[in-house]
């Protein structure tokens, strides 16, 4: 095997089997399988779009894990996660498997692999249609896009691959793009695929059908899913106005709205709710589990991952249907089947929730953060307030001032997302802002959370930012000689 920089490669054998042991790397591109006996026909797209929703659906567990193990709210049992619990310490070494980053590059390749090779089926079956080959193409932009947002925010500076591992030709020997170089990709990547992207406004017989069938709609990357991953990579860069841009055509759409305080259960049970706009379909009648009710919430036994006291301590009040229940607090989303005090707990037929990436009430949250960055405190105030009171949480009066406005949207956003993956995000895009002004934020919670006799050392190095991010593999650091390890990890 040659050792070059290399990904998954598709064939008709391996689009299913994707949990197989086989290591990522060490598969050789078989460009004649893929040129001569595939891509004749508009079900050899279609598999092969099946297969890549499933590897993106494969990433969900580790995005979940990472955006909550470096962050303040949720506990995991060292002896389950010891790698995780190694890397929420501060204690990363790039040999850490949970470290390895292949789960999203396979992604990657699989996405890159479609919008390569789909033409040709445009070519060789007449039941192809642009209109398809179009749509597909911005749901494979996507799911790139929101994988590389991924693999930014964890890694900071990643390689940059637009094209499929299908030939020899092509150089993977590829050298870590810049964090602004992959953005600005994903920003343009996302930019044409909201041109070509299913909406409402299309008008062909086959976009009402679509948009009625809940699985697809919320389950299949649409235009206003696209939207709002670019509100959120704004956000991200802080281009605030860009990002009310994209918040306001989701918000335009009138497709989505906040479940009220009585309905607020209906978000995760049964899912693809009225605020959904995009989230991972599972089915238990397809035999398709959520790993997180083995790996985190086991159906018996106890859960292996669990909020820390302050949560319901210090952040919710008494009346926040957030809560649900003193014993699950916020996990109960995902524990029990109903929002009742006495909830029943999920059983083995019940693993199938869904994993939710967007919803409304991110829309709201987002807009009213770059509202505050451009100190239009009022507007702000409004759209956070609208978040707290349809889950019966007390209105919030914020001191005109930008720091009160940033404390008070962690505050709602810790409320609103606990336990979905996305506080170590948040904390991380608010200390970096303005040049990573605001680090503190971050660092206070990695020295609370490294053993007392690391913290000294600890102290003197978490100061350079670089150590807000992980460090690329160890394979891929050893394989590929141009790819440069994050500076924290090589002293």
């Amino acid at each position: 095997m040659k050792n070059k920089f290399k990904y998954h490669i598709i064939t008709v054998g391996l689009m299913f089997l994707l949990g197989s042991c086989t290591d990522w790397m060490e598969l050789e591109p078989e460009d004649k399988l893929i040129r001569q006996e595939f891509w004749q026909k508009k079900g050899d797209v279609e598999a092969v779009v099946a297969a890549t929703y499933d590897a993106f659906r494969e990433t969900s567990l580790k995005s979940l894990m990472m955006g909550e193990v470096r962050a303040d709210m949720v506990y995991f049992n060292p002896n389950q996660f010891g790698d995780y619990v190694k890397i929420a310490e501060s204690d990363i070494q790039y040999d850490n498997p949970e470290v390895k980053w292949e789960k999203y590059y396979f992604t990657i390749n699989l996405a890159n692999t479609l919008i390569q090779f789909m033409p040709e089926v445009l070519e060789n079956d007449k039941l192809f249609t642009e209109t398809e080959m179009q749509r597909i193409h911005a749901e494979m932009l996507f799911l790139r896009s929101l994988t590389y947002f991924y693999l930014v925010r964890l890694y900071k500076d990643v390689p940059l691959l637009l094209s499929a591992s299908s030939s020899d030709t092509v150089d993977f020997y590829v050298e870590e793009s810049d964090e602004a170089v992959v953005l600005n990709q994903i920003i343009n990547d996302l930019e044409y695929a909201e041109t070509i992207a299913l909406s409402k406004e299309n008008t062909d017989e086959n976009t009402a059908q679509f948009m009625s069938d809940l699985t697809l709609f919320k389950g299949r990357a649409n235009k206003y899913a696209i939207q709002t991953l670019l509100a959120d990579v704004y956000l991200w860069k802080e281009d605030y106005q860009k990002c009310i841009e994209y918040c306001d055509k989701v918000i335009g759409s009138n497709l989505y709205s906040l479940e009220n305080e009585t309905d607020w259960f209906k978000i995760y049970v049964p899912g693809n709710s009225k605020e959904s706009i995009f989230e991972v379909q599972y089915s238990e009648a397809n035999k398709e589990t959520n790993p997180i009710y083995d790996v985190l919430l086991p159906i018996v036994g106890g859960l292996r991952a669990t909020l820390y006291d302050w949560v319901l301590e210090e952040l919710f009040s008494a009346s926040d249907v957030r809560v649900v229940n003193e014993r699950y607090g916020p996990i109960s989303k995902y524990t029990l089947i109903d929002n009742e005090e006495t909830g029943l707990r999920r059983d083995y037929s019940q693993k199938d929730a869904n994993f939710i990436y967007y919803r409304y009430a991110e829309i709201l949250l987002m807009k009213a953060e770059a509202l505050a960055e451009l100190n239009r405190f009022s507007e702000s105030q409004e759209l956070i307030n609208e978040v707290a009171l349809r889950a019966e949480s007390p209105a919030v009066f914020i001191d005109q001032s930008i720091s009160a406005f940033r404390a008070a949207i962690l505050d709602e956003r810790a409320r609103e997302f606990a336990f979905e993956g996305k506080r170590w995000f948040d904390l991380l895009r608010f200390a970096k802002r303005n040049m990573f002004e605001n680090k503190t934020l971050v660092i206070n919670i990695l020295l609370s959370k490294a053993s007392e006799e690391k913290r000294p050392i600890l102290r003197g190095r978490i100061l350079d930012p670089n150590g807000f991010y992980l460090p690329i593999p160890e394979d891929d650091i050893k394989y590929n000689d141009k790819l440069n390890q994050n500076p924290y990890y090589d002293r």
